[in-house]
């Protein structure tokens, strides 16, 4: 199927289900061979000689829509630079960085709501933003895992005012309990100029 196409850049698979369909020349986007590694359309998993090994199953983007030439790794943070890093949908929330002066500084943060987000463990609507980092970003629910309270955030910590638990906000994680599972995390990419969270 893909004989009669000229390779003018580097080559990329389609894969449905697993399954490799067809795989066609792009015209090279400053990846690396090992991003696109080539799927001969037979499905067999045999790559042209000098390919990289096909991607692992858990490297993002749960099988969803490829509507770009370039993978879009969401949870992946992007320093100001990478424009072209950030991908939207129906269901990205775009905040423009100037409207939160606070997530200027690392440790700063700033509690966000929108009815498309549900959290996977208590099904509520909000979450928050910390900047981890010059030009990096993490989001996560504000509904402690325990009881589903919201959390409050001061400094380094976010703590139930229910319970008692308390967890990293930079990580999510769990300081102490009764609280047991981190607080779920949220897709984010930043442009350098505004935040895309990925509410679905």
């Amino acid at each position: 199927m893909a004989d009669g196409i000229t390779n003018v850049g580097r080559r990329v698979a389609i894969k449905v289900g697993g399954v490799g369909l067809a795989a066609a020349a792009l015209p090279a986007l400053g990846c690396s061979n090992s991003e696109f590694p080539y799927v001969p359309p037979n499905g067999s998993g045999e790559q042209d000689s000098g390919g990289a090994p096909p991607p692992s199953e858990d490297s993002g983007g749960g099988g969803g829509d490829m509507d770009s030439a370039a993978p879009a790794d969401t949870n992946m943070m992007t320093s100001g630079g990478d424009t072209g890093s950030c991908t939207t949908n129906a269901n990205t929330l775009v905040v423009a960085l100037s409207a939160h002066p606070e997530l200027g500084s690392t440790g700063g943060s700033t509690a966000l709501m929108d009815s498309r987000y549900s959290d996977p463990v208590c099904q509520g609507n909000t979450f928050y933003v910390v900047t981890t980092g010059p030009g990096q970003y993490a989001a996560f629910s504000s509904s402690c895992t325990h009881a589903c309270c919201e959390v409050t955030i001061s400094g380094s910590s976010a703590s139930c005012p229910c319970h008692g638990a308390t967890f990293d906000v930079a990580t999510g994680a769990v300081t102490k309990g009764p609280a047991k599972q981190a607080l779920p995390s949220i897709p984010i990419c930043s442009d350098g100029t505004s935040l895309f969270i990925q509410l679905k």
